[in-house]
């Protein structure tokens, strides 16, 4: 082809036969494609071809062969650190690369929180009542506060009985000790310290072992009365109280006491506020000491309550409250004469078994 072709308009004959990809296969398994090779034409136009792509000026280039050079995972792998070893053509490494220890916070959500804290007790010596619960709930420990859900109603119900001068907020729970007179001094704490939803996730092993701290809590703070806040709880502590006491010897026959309280205290046996409501035929004795207070009792008499959570049906708030007002009246008929608020006309006499 010649300059009257190109004027005629007509395009000079192509050097190559076809610029068909060699594709080639590489170490990694993968596929790279190659450098289209020259092959020169074998048609009548061969001896034709133009001087511009003769085959000596062809040979002056240097084509290389790329299938052998670094592919692009593998680039990006010697960026990112991973060993040239386990990175070729995108050849993750088998060990996994371990990300830097994270601090992790405790789960506080009381409904999935795997790790529950116990709640502390509020005690102090001679206080006056000694509330007990059966074991803190789910939001009681996460909140580490003696009943602490928003639908449970001790708060409410000692604050309607006038156990407390106000409306206390479960975080304000321990306050309840330091209260001043004409209140009642009050402390808090459970049968059970292992935290669950449910107050029947609590075996009879944990509950026998709880009575033992619990007796021991009691004849160390000297408190005048325990409440013990559900009918079953008061159950619970009789019944491992007792069973402990058969096994000792030389206990079978059990010390007994008169005790005088007011007329409107009723007994356990009553079913004046429900079967199980009221005043319990045992009473915690006392370690005598020197310089104990006279006007002290030398006990701390018991009173079991309805359970105060909002699960609970049978009692309602006013029936909660009431009951805890009998509580109260049964405390204060144990303090000195000069610190009663009022005093009871009429009285009866129980015949109590110690403890």
């Amino acid at each position: 082809m010649t300059r009257n072709a190109a004027k005629e308009g007509k395009s000079p004959p192509l050097p190559f036969r076809s610029q068909k990809k060699v594709v080639r296969s590489t170490p990694g398994g993968l596929k790279q494609p190659s450098m289209p090779s020259l092959v020169k034409r074998e048609d009548e136009t061969n001896s034709q071809i133009s001087p511009l792509f003769s085959e000596s000026f062809c040979d002056s280039f240097r084509f290389v062969d790329t299938s052998e050079a670094p592919s692009r995972n593998l680039r990006s792998s010697i960026k990112r650190g991973i060993p040239l070893e386990n990175a070729h053509n995108g050849k993750k490494d088998d060990k996994k690369r371990v990300k830097p220890e994270q601090a992790t916070l405790p789960d506080t959500n009381w409904k999935t929180a795997k790790f529950l804290p116990e709640v502390p007790d509020h005690v102090k010596d001679g206080m006056d009542v000694l509330m007990i619960g059966s074991n803190p709930g789910r939001m009681s420990s996460i909140k580490c506060q003696h009943f602490g859900h928003p639908s449970n109603h001790f708060y409410r119900a000692l604050f309607r009985s006038g156990f407390t001068s106000k409306l206390f907020h479960p975080s304000e729970d321990f306050t309840m000790l330091s209260q001043k007179p004409p209140f009642l001094s009050i402390g808090l704490t459970n049968l059970a310290a292992r935290p669950t939803r449910m107050a029947q996730e609590v075996d009879k092993t944990e509950n026998e072992l709880g009575a033992l701290i619990l007796t021991d809590l009691i004849r160390k703070h000297k408190p005048r009365v325990g409440v013990f806040i559900g009918i079953g709880v008061g159950k619970a502590y009789e019944q491992a109280i007792t069973k402990t006491k058969r096994k000792k010897e030389g206990e079978n026959e059990g010390t007994f006491v008169n005790v005088d309280v007011p007329a409107e205290v009723p007994l356990v046996t009553d079913k004046e506020l429900g079967m199980g409501v009221g005043l319990m035929l045992l009473a915690i004795k006392h370690v005598k000491q020197e310089d104990e207070e006279s006007d002290r009792p030398a006990y701390t008499l018991l009173f079991a309550c309805p359970s105060t959570s909002g699960r609970v049906t049978s009692h309602q708030l006013p029936e909660k409250s009431e009951c805890m007002k009998r509580a109260r009246i049964l405390a204060e008929s144990t303090l000195p004469l000069e610190q009663k608020q009022t005093r009871s006309t009429s009285t009866k006499s129980v015949r109590i078994e110690l403890i």
